[in-house]
């Protein structure tokens, strides 16, 4: 039991959902121009003209790569959390407000002490090793780990955005049905992340 518990993945999605789509994108234009240009008369002009081109093309800007973004910053947030996630599939609505991470977690990167530090671990005794775990109780672990991201993650999004991206994640079984036909697949697309977008860190 405990080979094949070891050998264990844990399999689910991530649906991230945009809700201020329209908005965000001016707003993480602006702020990297102020970062870049500062506060004066130069800065405000090209913000205005900006913010207008972001919002005409705010759909298309995110969409285009804000899937890779989140790909690549979630992973990197869970593994600060004890956690070992490989996104291994994207999938975005064409117009970006709806976003798949296609996840999967390998039983032995699962940091219980570390997990534990989050607040969200279930009853567990504190030098339980998650391997040894039983299936219950390992499912009880992933449980929590699902109840994280959904509670936190858009949090996360908000604070790395500087509060320019508002979002709501939900966190599902993996299912075809979760993809929905006219989703495209972010995987075939090869552009490297349009910098306004990595640079929120969403």
């Amino acid at each position: 039991e405990f080979f094949y518990g070891a050998m264990g993945i844990h399999r689910f999605d991530v649906i991230v959902t945009v809700q201020n789509l329209s908005e965000a994108v001016p707003q993480l234009m602006q702020k990297k121009i102020k970062t870049r240009w500062g506060s004066g008369p130069l800065s405000r002009a090209v913000s205005q003209v900006a913010g207008r081109v972001g919002a005409r093309n705010a759909n298309r800007l995110f969409a285009r790569r804000a899937g890779a973004v989140m790909r690549v910053s979630m992973a990197e947030w869970l593994e600060d959390h004890g956690v070992g996630v490989e996104v291994t599939q994207t999938f975005r609505t064409k117009e970006g407000g709806t976003i798949v991470l296609r996840c999967q977690i390998a039983a032995p990167l699962v940091n219980l002490p570390e997990f534990r530090k989050t607040g969200h671990m279930p009853k567990v005794s504190e030098d339980q090793h998650f391997l040894r775990l039983g299936h219950e109780g390992k499912e009880k672990v992933y449980q929590a780990i699902r109840n994280f991201i959904k509670a936190e993650y858009p949090q996360r999004i908000n604070e790395r955005s500087q509060g320019a991206v508002k979002a709501e994640a939900l966190v599902l079984d993996q299912f075809d049905s979760n993809v929905h036909p006219d989703m495209e697949d972010d995987d075939n697309d090869d552009d490297e992340p349009d910098e306004q977008v990595e640079e929120a860190g969403v």
